[in-house]
């Protein structure tokens, strides 16, 4: 299941670079 949701993952990311930037934005607060 993890490898499918990293597929999914950069299938997004490469469609949607602004939410890249949110999503790693997200992860920075998280760390």
């Amino acid at each position: 299941y993890k490898e499918v949701k990293i597929i999914l993952f950069t299938h997004k990311i490469n469609g949607l670079h602004e939410n890249d930037f949110i999503v790693a934005y997200k992860c920075d607060l998280l760390i």
